[in-house]
């Protein structure tokens, strides 16, 4: 899925008045987070691609909801709607911790297995 896809996904379950350029920024500041956070403390694993709207999102098939209820938050966030972001934060940050715990099953950590005498 790409950015463009999922803005469209999220514009189509909520109504809202931002930009396509502002929802473009909050998913590419999601990527960057996932790519210092997550990839980059990994030896090898998914690749990372610059972030734009016609480009494919980091995390697989299956962590769509992740990126929806990312962007249902910050819509929420920047809407002045606390109790509302309050509930999609609290959706995205179980998403994450999901990705995340799959990506450290599926992928050896930098410097794992590597113990010197």
């Amino acid at each position: 899925m790409t950015m463009g896809e999922m803005i469209d996904r999220v514009d189509c379950l909520c109504c809202n008045a931002f930009s396509r350029e502002e929802k473009v920024g909050w998913l590419a500041r999601l990527e960057w987070m996932l790519k210092r956070n997550i990839l980059d403390t990994h030896e090898e694993g998914l690749p990372f691609r610059e972030p734009g709207e016609d480009v494919p999102l980091t995390a697989p098939e299956g962590f769509e909801g992740m990126y929806l209820h990312w962007l249902q938050a910050q819509i929420d966030l920047h809407s002045g709607e606390p109790e509302r972001y309050n509930a999609s934060i609290s959706l995205f940050n179980t998403e994450y911790a999901a990705f995340e715990s799959w990506y450290n099953r599926s992928y050896p950590p930098k410097g794992a297995g590597r113990f010197f005498w």
